[in-house]
């Protein structure tokens, strides 16, 4: 595991207790410029469809967690709005 904040490596005595490859990780960082990235996108849906997805999977996932509601066909309606909404982002 490697610790995520950026003033880690700034603290010897702290980098000395790390094992030797996220030690070695945090002082390169350190020492070089070097830019994370998450791997992930930020996106924002603004269609209502995508609201809808959300208003779906809250309103039934009490439900669901109980065993009260099968969550199946409620995925799907949330997925089909989500899908509705993407379409709708991409035009």
């Amino acid at each position: 595991m490697i610790p995520l904040r950026a003033d880690f490596a700034d603290d010897a005595s702290r980098l000395e207790k790390l094992q030797s490859l996220p030690s070695a990780f945090l002082a390169y960082m350190k020492d070089n410029k070097v830019k994370m990235d998450s791997g992930s996108a930020d996106v924002t849906l603004t269609d209502p469809a995508f609201e809808q997805a959300n208003k779906v999977m809250s309103e039934s996932i009490t439900q669901i967690a109980t065993g009260k509601q099968d969550p199946q066909p409620k995925l799907q309606e949330a997925e089909n709005y989500l899908k509705k909404a993407i379409d709708a982002q991409g035009k």
